[in-house]
């Protein structure tokens, strides 16, 4: 009896071995109907102790079956994962079949000449693989063998049914006679984190573009174009001096896209923004290095414009944007500086306050205050000191031809001119509002520029005369000009 109870003892700790791995082995959906199934064998060893007794041989043979049937439940798992598996590609599978076919029917049903992409790609492909210049994907659809003689050709880019116009007379109807119901372009990005991308001309849609356009239009008159005349003839002046200066008696090789490129943000700095970027003589301006950011193509500025293009739904999801942050950064801090540096150049001529006072009190508890190692002077306790501000901000020694606009010589962010731009004094009894009263005047000029030419009336001064009663600077003259609207 010992002997059974030991052999009972043997099978009971089996038991409970066996049941925890089945019930913690991670391939075990079964886990709960094998519980049932071990305490029904546990019913029946008790039933019949004897048959678990003996000569040790029927213990091994349980043991081994017990092997056997994991075995058969971890088969079991495996065959559950690959039918499952086979079931979704399967699906995958019927769904890319059906959505080839109903490209193909869209197209059908309704007469137009079709040509095939893969499953949800379309007829991007190469472009996407970064294999064809978009160029020349057109060019091939173009010229299809079997549809160039047609008017219109369908394709697809994603999952979208697009049409390529081929007929000159459609074209006509399309960007002239009906304009308006072919406003906006395709391609967008993320308005949110794009703003500058998103908000020119070439971009923005509906009522925003036609507004824009309407107020753009005036400055690309013939008559005004001519006026550019003088301001490009400066570049083509630094163009020419460029290339005497580098060219000798022997040929000189030049990347022409390059040249073309520094030649172009000069001239479109200086007419669009008054700024001379001199990239001609410095290729590593920063207006043009900023500009080569926003239009060179990496793989991965290739893929967002690609997307911006035949995908533009994705662009605020994913929030692509056509210009990087760090040319939208750019872009803001330039338009910025530009104001600031005009209005920088008209205080330094006309600083509110023609002088700044102080007067000497000495804390070290002496009598002056010595100006050694600059004089022997030593300033008496008591004694008003004033500084010249206006003389000193049209002094040519520090600012020179003092009195032209050359808003640029703010550029550098030099001591020298910190220490002797004195509008809002500096130190700290400076102005305490000076952002306020930059972010002030930016906020006019910005309102009036954007609606507004401002021009010089027949009543505007020549030369401004100082009102000689007042103690701030102030014109005694009115200061007349002419706004015209855009």
């Amino acid at each position: 009896m010992d002997g059974e109870a030991n052999l009972g003892g043997v099978g009971a700790d089996r038991e409970r071995e066996l049941k925890v791995t089945l019930d913690h082995h991670p391939k075990a959906p079964f886990a709960e109907s094998t519980t049932i199934l071990w305490r029904r064998l546990a019913q029946w060893k008790s039933a019949d102790p004897f048959r678990f007794a003996g000569k040790g041989d029927g213990l091994r043979q349980q043991s081994a079956s017990q092997e056997s049937f994991l075995q058969r439940i971890h088969s079991c798992d495996k065959m559950f994962v690959l039918g499952v598996t086979a079931v979704l590609i399967l699906c995958i599978v019927a769904f890319l079949i059906w959505w080839q076919k109903s490209a193909r029917l869209y197209w059908e049903k309704n007469g137009v000449s079709y040509i095939p992409g893969p499953p949800l790609i379309g007829i991007p492909k190469d472009c996407m693989m970064l294999k064809k210049n978009c160029g020349e994907l057109f060019m091939e659809i173009y010229n299809n063998e079997k549809f160039k003689d047609e008017p219109i050709t369908g394709v697809y880019f994603f999952n979208k049914p697009s049409l390529v116009v081929r007929h000159p007379e459609l074209i006509k109807k399309i960007l002239i006679k009906d304009f308006s119901n072919f406003m906006d372009r395709t391609l967008s990005g993320d308005p949110y984190h794009d703003v500058i991308g998103m908000d020119n001309l070439f971009l923005v849609k509906g009522q925003r573009w036609k507004t824009i356009r309407h107020k753009l239009s005036p400055i690309f008159t013939t008559g005004k174009v001519k006026n550019f005349f003088l301001l490009m003839m400066e570049v083509i002046k630094i163009l020419e001096q460029k290339l005497a200066e580098e060219i000798g008696d022997e040929p000189q090789e030049y990347d022409a896209k390059e040249l073309a490129s520094l030649y172009t943000t000069d001239t479109l700095s200086l007419c669009a923004f008054g700024v001379q970027a001199n990239s001609l003589l410095d290729p590593k301006a920063d207006i043009h290095e900023n500009i080569k950011r926003a239009i060179d193509f990496n793989w991965q500025r290739g893929l967002v414009y690609l997307l911006s293009f035949f995908l533009p739904k994705l662009s605020s999801v994913f929030g692509l944007t056509l210009f990087s942050k760090e040319t939208n950064d750019f872009l803001r801090s330039t338009i910025n500086n530009v104001m600031e540096e005009r209005i920088r150049k008209t205080l330094r001529l006309y600083p509110n306050l023609t002088f700044l006072d102080r007067n000497c009190t000495p804390t070290d508890g002496k009598s002056s205050y010595s100006l050694e190692p600059y004089h022997k002077f030593a300033i008496p306790r008591g004694m008003p000191v004033y500084i010249p501000a206006m003389a000193i901000q049209r002094d040519p020694n520090y600012f020179p031809d003092p009195l032209k606009f050359i808003p640029e010589r703010f550029e550098s962010k030099s001591s020298l001119h910190q220490s002797n731009f004195l509008s809002f004094g500096i130190g700290p009894r400076g102005c305490i509002g000076k952002r306020f009263a930059y972010f002030q005047v930016k906020l006019s000029l910005v309102t009036i520029l954007r609606h507004y030419k401002v021009e010089a009336s027949e009543r505007t001064p020549k030369t401004i005369k100082l009102d000689r009663k007042a103690v701030v600077l102030r014109s005694e003259e009115p200061l007349y000009i002419n706004l015209t609207r855009i």
